[in-house]
């Protein structure tokens, strides 16, 4: 079993900060569950992070940094860095995620 949660804060939070206001970042926050009920494993991951929208060539994309918590059976726990790149996908209407 899987199951995801994404929440976008649409400017709640960094729109009442003068300097980053500027800066056109949005909020985000999300957690995700794997279960494999087979080896009895269970791995979960919360984040939090900023993203910012922005076009070229036509089409609309995305980048963000986030900041992870990664929790499972078979290792530590772990706080990591990423960044991800998301595009608009203008057939549906949607993010892809």
């Amino acid at each position: 079993m899987q199951a995801f949660y994404l929440h976008h804060f649409n400017g709640y939070i960094l729109k009442k900060i003068p300097l980053i206001r500027s800066l056109n970042f949005e909020s985000i926050a999300g957690t995700s569950l794997m279960l494999i009920n087979d080896i009895n494993y269970v791995h979960a991951e919360f984040f939090v992070g900023v993203e910012r929208k922005f076009k070229m060539l036509g089409e609309y994309f995305k980048y963000g940094f986030y900041y992870v918590s990664r929790v499972n059976d078979m290792a530590a726990p772990q706080l990591r860095f990423k960044i991800g790149l998301d595009f608009y996908n203008t057939f549906t209407n949607k993010w892809s995620w």
